[in-house]
This record gives C-alpha cells, sequence and structure tokens, in this order.
C-alpha cells in the first residue's frame, strides 16, 4: 500500500508539474496580464489564484482555493491508485475467504460422519466390554479346574481315556459348555461380514 501511495504521489506531482506549465503557458492573471508575462512571486500568485477559480476580489477561491486544487490533483492519483488495490486485495480475500469456508463445510462433514462413527463404536464397545468379562472369567475358571497342573492334568486325562473312560468327567464337561456359551455370546454380538 505504502508503494502504491509513492507511486501515486509520484504521478500526482508529475500531473501538477504539467498543469502548472500549461497554465503558466496559456493561463492570465485576474488583472488579464498573461501569467507567461510574469516572473517570481507574481507569477506563482497568478498560477495559483488561477487554480482557485480566480482572485478573491473577482470572486474566486484565491491562491488558497488554488493550493486546496493542487493538493487534490497530488492526492487523486495516490487515491485512485490505493482504491485500485485495494478493491483488488478485496477480491483476494474474498476468494480466499471462499476457499476457508468450503474447506470448513468439508471438515464439518468429515467431523459429523465421524462423530457418527465414533457412537457406533461407543454402542458397540458397551456390548461387547461385558461379554469379554465374562469369556475371560469363563475361561480362567476353565483353565483351574480342567488344567491346574498342566502336565499331570493332561496324563490324568490320558489314562482315564487307556482305560475306557471318557476324556473330561461331568464336572468338566459343564466348565466346558459354559465357556462355549460365553464364547458364542461373543462371536453374536458380531455381525456377518461381507467379505
Amino acid at each position: 500500500m505504502s508503494m502504491s501511495a509513492v507511486g501515486g504521489a509520484g504521478i500526482g506531482a508529475a500531473s501538477v508539474a504539467g498543469a502548472w506549465s500549461l497554465v503558466g503557458l496559456i493561463g492570465t492573471a485576474s488583472t488579464g496580464t498573461a501569467i507567461t508575462t510574469l516572473s517570481g512571486a507574481a507569477a506563482t500568485n497568478a498560477t495559483l489564484a488561477w487554480f482557485g477559480g480566480g482572485a478573491l476580489a473577482a470572486g474566486g477561491a484565491g491562491m488558497a482555493g488554488g493550493a486546496m486544487v493542487i493538493g487534490g490533483i497530488v492526492l487523486a492519483p495516490a487515491i485512485g491508485l490505493a482504491a485500485l488495490i485495494s478493491r483488488s486485495t478485496l477480491k483476494k480475500i474474498q476468494h480466499s475467504t471462499g476457499n476457508v469456508r468450503y474447506e470448513n463445510g468439508r471438515v464439518l462433514q468429515a467431523t459429523a460422519a465421524a462423530r457418527h462413527g465414533l457412537a457406533v463404536i461407543e454402542t458397540r464397545l458397551a456390548l461387547i466390554a461385558p461379554l469379554v468379562e465374562t469369556l475371560d472369567l469363563e475361561l480362567q475358571r476353565s483353565k483351574a479346574i480342567l488344567y491346574p497342573i498342566w502336565f499331570w492334568s493332561f496324563c490324568k486325562r490320558w489314562m482315564r481315556r487307556l482305560i475306557g473312560r471318557p476324556f473330561y468327567a461331568a464336572e468338566e464337561y459343564e466348565v466346558l459348555e459354559r465357556l462355549e456359551a460365553a464364547l458364542s455370546a461373543y462371536i453374536d454380538c458380531y455381525p456377518p461380514s461381507n467379505g
């Protein structure tokens, strides 16, 4: 912005110099004298009065009015250039804001989907947690009853089989049935897979 203001001020100063020269060549003082015939302060005062619309006595704004007009000639290009650059910057900001709004909408959609997925997971965990706890409890109980001493427990069952008795005793079958029921409840909690 400061560079555009400097550039605009440069254009304004060049415009003032051109206008000043042109008025000096073709303008006339309020007395009717051509400004080109005047020199020094008289030429400066006559040129300023010409820009002000004439001398105060003749109904114009005088030298003060001329100074304001020249100030306006200097500032007009700077203001115009700054406005042009500001407009361009505003368009870029509006474009960036549109992009941000679009991305924000996409993030909100993704967040909504993630929240839905999280709710499904939490519901599923609430169903599975007690089943896992029951399954773990039955598994620990089964290990304690079926294999209190691993090698000896296996040998005992093998000997039972050698003498024609069932591999597991009746109470051991009950433990296995409870373990199987807990495992079936855990498996039934999962929906069938499409793959």
